[in-house]
């Protein structure tokens, strides 16, 4: 579970680094097949991994006797560094653009919320109210996703009796509704020029990516496979949507073009695992 969170955001960052292949004409897939290494070696769970914008650091939540908190370690090597301590969930850091801030869910006023903490570590603020709680977080998979600009973040919100896309300031206030469905709108992610947000839904009657105009609006469907796609990250051209699928039968990472069009396998594991939260 470790060595698939720590692949998918290494993929997701690297996505450009890579030179580039085409398996087949309809296919100009920016990546290529990378060993997996081991990052962490600590006892506990470890998971929900998240890259620094510089490169130094990575971000994850880890199980150390009681609860779940955020800890850090240098990539290059070293000690890791407990940024939380306290008894309750604190998962799915997402650094701020700048990479002063970490925005995470935590369940520690009772509700799952979204609070912001600085990077080295503190006391954190909160940014939603218990009426705007977060949904699908603590067992799900619907990360905290910044606007590209810092200003704002994306979330998943049953607010209004269904599990929808919202905004909300980074200094918190009033959110604002993104999607509108009666289905399972879920795991937002920011396009890297701030225009729009991808994210997982069941408004087709199975797990699909769709992306929507960050202002809200009518979504447009990016896969539809009888297999369940979900959970995606922009590579940072805004070309490529990096996603977990079920649809070879396995638990694999896939790559589909933003624009939408025929998916490829980034990796091919033997077994099926499909919680990798």
């Amino acid at each position: 579970m470790k060595s698939n969170l720590l692949l998918l955001t290494s993929l997701a960052v690297a996505l450009t680094l890579w030179a580039c292949a085409a398996p087949e004409a309809t296919i100009d897939a920016p990546w290529q097949a990378a060993p997996v290494k081991q990052y962490t070696f600590d006892e506990g769970v470890e998971r929900d991994a998240a890259w620094s914008p510089d490169g130094q650091w990575i971000a994850y939540s880890a199980a150390r006797q009681s609860g779940m908190n955020l800890w850090k370690r240098p990539v290059a090597g070293g000690a890791a560094v407990q940024l939380t301590s306290d008894s309750t969930m604190n998962v799915y850091p997402a650094w701020s653009p700048d990479g002063a801030r970490l925005a995470f869910t935590s369940d520690r006023s009772g509700k799952v919320n979204i609070w912001i903490l600085d990077a080295d570590g503190g006391e954190p603020t909160r940014v939603t109210a218990d009426q705007d709680s977060v949904v699908s977080t603590l067992g799900g998979g619907s990360q905290v996703c910044w606007s590209p600009d810092g200003k704002e973040i994306a979330f998943a919100s049953n607010k209004g009796g269904s599990e929808n896309i919202w905004t909300i300031s980074a200094t918190g206030g009033l959110p604002r509704q993104i999607t509108r469905h009666a289905s399972l709108d879920m795991t937002p992610n920011w396009s890297p020029d701030g225009k729009e947000i991808a994210f997982t839904s069941m408004r087709s009657g199975n797990l699909d990516l769709w992306v929507v105009a960050a202002t809200g609006g009518q979504p447009r469907q990016i896969t539809s496979h009888p297999g369940e796609d979900w959970w995606s990250f922009w590579s940072p051209d805004g070309k490529w949507l990096l996603f977990n699928s079920t649809r070879n039968g396995n638990m694999d990472l896939h790559i589909v073009a933003a624009a939408g069009g025929r998916a490829v396998p980034v990796t091919n594991t033997p077994e099926y695992n499909r919680h990798l939260s």
